[in-house]
């Protein structure tokens, strides 16, 4: 079951070496000043309640601090929404929106699985849970995506399942990441 998990994976970042498409520039903003950290998660926490929630009224948010004490009994899909030059690193056993749809048009996962979908901070993660709880399925939102996650100081692995602290944070408005982590944008 680890081997499928670990192509899948694979396949999710994509084939190339680093899991990006090597044509793609990607660059870094650095890392941010950890006596930044606190005001940077404040502004984090309202643009979550001011841009986000309001807008997903209709879809089951999980807070990191559920998702972490959910039982992983295997009965948990976690779904990186991302588009995949964003899927620098993903969180530690997430699989892409693309491998999703294909496991799911298999019947690999049906009703009786949880699935929580992420992005970076949870505005596409919630439409996407939205869409498939509209289907019947089990859905729950990552509030806060990535960003929270980093704050709670979770682990992102790259391509190869090893450990990074390089995160795609959509572009330069989101960059909300705490240190130690090094926030990446596309760039040219």
């Amino acid at each position: 079951m680890k081997f499928i998990h670990f192509i899948l994976v694979l396949i999710s970042f994509g084939f190339s070496q680093d899991g990006l498409n090597p044509f793609l520039k990607i660059k870094s903003l650095g890392h941010r000043d950890p006596i930044e950290d606190r005001l940077t998660l404040e502004k984090l926490n309202a643009k979550i309640k001011t841009e986000i929630e309001p807008r997903l009224r209709s879809v089951r948010n999980i807070s990191i601090e559920n998702f972490l004490q959910y039982p992983k009994d295997g009965q948990l899909v976690i779904v990186d929404v991302r588009e995949k030059n964003e899927m620098l690193s993903m969180l530690p056993g997430a699989i892409s929106l693309e491998i999703f749809e294909q496991l799911r048009q298999d019947s690999i996962y049906n009703k009786k699985v949880d699935i929580v979908f992420y992005c970076t901070i949870g505005w596409r993660s919630g439409d996407v849970a939205n869409k498939y709880q509209d289907l019947g399925m089990s859905t729950y939102n990552l509030t806060g995506g990535v960003l929270a996650w980093a704050y709670k100081g979770g682990e992102f692995v790259n391509a190869r399942g090893e450990k990074t602290i390089q995160v795609h944070v959509y572009n330069s408005k989101w960059n909300f990441l705490p240190s130690p982590y090094e926030a990446m944008i596309d760039g040219y």
